[in-house]
C-alpha cells in the first residue's frame, strides 16, 4: 500500500472518530454541541483529516514531499494519535478535577440576599 493511500485512509478514519466523539453524546443526550472541546474537535477534523484526504488525491506540487518516506507518514500518524489520546485523556481529568474543587468551594456560599448581591455586583464591576 502506497503512502498516498495510507494517508487517505487515515484521514478517513481519522474524520469518522472525531465527528463519532463530537456526534455520539449529543445523540444521546449527554453533552451539548456547542462546546470548546466540539469546537476543537471540528477544527482538527479540517486541520487533520480533510487535509490528510485533500493531500492523498491533489497532486505533489512542492518538490521536497517525494521525499518522505513511509516511516514519516507513520511517525506523523501516531503523533496525531498520541496528542488526541493526550488532549482527551487531560479534558477528562481536568473536568473531574475541576468538578471536585468547585463542588468544595461553592457549597460554602452564604445564602442569596440583597447585600451579597450587591458585594457581588461590586467585586465584578471593580
Amino acid at each position: 500500500m502506497s503512502p498516498r493511500t495510507e494517508l487517505f485512509y487515515f484521514g478517513v478514519i481519522t474524520l469518522i472518530l472525531f465527528l463519532a466523539v463530537i456526534v455520539i453524546p449529543y445523540l444521546r443526550r449527554k453533552r451539548d454541541l456547542l462546546l470548546p472541546s466540539n469546537f476543537f474537535l471540528g477544527g482538527a477534523t479540517f486541520f487533520i483529516s480533510v487535509s490528510a484526504i485533500d493531500s492523498s488525491y491533489t497532486p505533489q506540487v512542492l518538490g521536497f514531499i517525494s521525499r518522505f518516506t513511509r516511516q514519516d507518514y507513520h511517525d506523523y500518524f501516531w503523533g496525531v494519535a498520541y496528542f488526541f489520546f493526550g488532549f482527551g485523556f487531560a479534558y477528562i481529568a481536568g473536568r473531574r478535577l475541576s468538578k471536585a474543587i468547585a463542588n468544595r468551594a461553592f457549597v460554602r456560599w452564604p445564602p442569596i440576599s440583597r447585600q451579597i448581591l450587591w458585594f457581588m455586583l461590586a467585586l465584578s464591576v471593580a
